[in-house]
């Protein structure tokens, strides 16, 4: 399933924030139109308003640049563009962090930057440390 939308202007001030404003929390968001590919049949789908929530974040004072970790998550339900007009639940939710830049007395926020899972990061830890492992056992066998 793939769409395109947005929020209420306010909910991500493009302008910035003042220090030591809380922003987050949920809100609607809207979708202008999608589509989903099931099996080898792709049909448009027709979303309502749906929600989205992000973690509560207050910004500092100290006119330092900031990096907030952040919990996002949405929902929205849809019909497909079908003869049998099925209902379609699309959700999911991400961590990750927001860094803000401050400059003349604002702080301006930048793109969400999803954090993988610890699992993920083990796995290539692991990796990582096999392959030391074995180039590590190269260079002693030539010695």
């Amino acid at each position: 399933v793939a769409g395109g939308g947005g929020t209420p202007f306010d909910f991500f001030n493009v302008f910035g924030y003042a220090p030591g404003s809380t922003l987050g929390g949920g809100t609607d968001i809207f979708f202008s139109g999608g589509f989903a590919m099931i099996g080898p049949i792709s049909s448009d789908v027709f979303f309502n308003v749906g929600s989205l929530f992000m973690s509560t974040i207050t910004l500092p004072t100290n006119g330092m640049d900031f990096r907030a970790p952040v919990t996002i998550g949405f929902d929205a339900t849809g019909t497909l563009d079908t003869p049998l007009q099925q209902s379609i639940d699309v959700s999911g939710s991400a961590n990750g962090y927001i860094r803000f830049d401050f400059s003349n007395g604002t702080y301006t926020p930048e793109s969400f930057v999803e954090v993988p899972e610890p699992g993920t990061l083990g796995l290539i830890g692991t990796g990582l440390l096999g392959v030391a492992a074995r180039v590590r056992n190269k260079l002693l066998r030539k010695t």
